[in-house]
């Protein structure tokens, strides 16, 4: 299930499934790539990282970030120890945690845990496809809060009032992604973009 693999960086990766986690050629410099990609707004508190690949992506996080708090979860145990070994201390200041479908007590720890935060999802592409049920029921659970936020944000036509009284977003890519197209709502989403520059 589990396979320990080399890139010809000489840098290991996981293969779960036969599916690399990481690239095979560099898994550091397409880390690099992706952190620096990340859009992260200034009032996030929390990177919070729904799968780990093979951890790369993780300590570039830690590294260009070291201000935030970084948690990242993952539902199979067997990557998150290879990544605590292997990784160890270039993580000393990011939080793992291993979730199972069945522990719905965690879950909703770790939702009540980002009730109030400025928090932002980091989702790696490599790892969407081993997501187990509970890392989808975690995502529709923030997406829902996510349009609750927006329609909040809209009453009171306030950036600042969504950030402080219901802290429930870090970005406006996010803002904007929660509503659907054909939503009555969608038309703020440029009051909002004036709102945040």
């Amino acid at each position: 299930m589990l396979k320990v693999e080399q890139a010809r960086s000489g840098d290991p990766i996981l293969k779960w499934n036969n599916r690399l986690l990481s690239s095979r050629i560099d898994p550091r410099k397409e880390a690099v790539s992706f952190v620096n990609g990340l859009d992260v707004h200034p009032s996030t508190d929390v990177l919070l990282f729904i799968g780990l690949a093979s951890g790369y992506q993780l300590v570039e996080a830690v590294k260009r970030f070291p201000d935030l708090h970084i948690i990242a979860i993952d539902g199979h145990g067997p990557i998150c120890e290879w990544i605590k070994k292997t990784h160890g201390m270039e993580l000393r200041h990011a939080e793992l945690k291993v979730l199972s479908q069945e522990d719905k007590g965690a879950l909703q720890h770790l939702q009540a845990r980002l009730l109030g935060v400025n928090y932002q999802l980091v989702q790696i592409p490599s790892v969407r496809h081993i997501f187990p049920k509970w890392a989808y029921d975690l995502q529709d659970h923030l997406n829902f809060r996510s349009q609750q936020a927006f329609r909040f944000l809209v009453e009171k036509r306030s950036w600042s009032h969504a950030t402080v009284e219901t802290c429930q977003l870090a970005s406006i890519k996010e803002l904007s992604e929660a509503v659907p197209k054909g939503s009555g709502l969608r038309p703020f989403v440029k009051i909002l973009r004036e709102l945040v520059k």
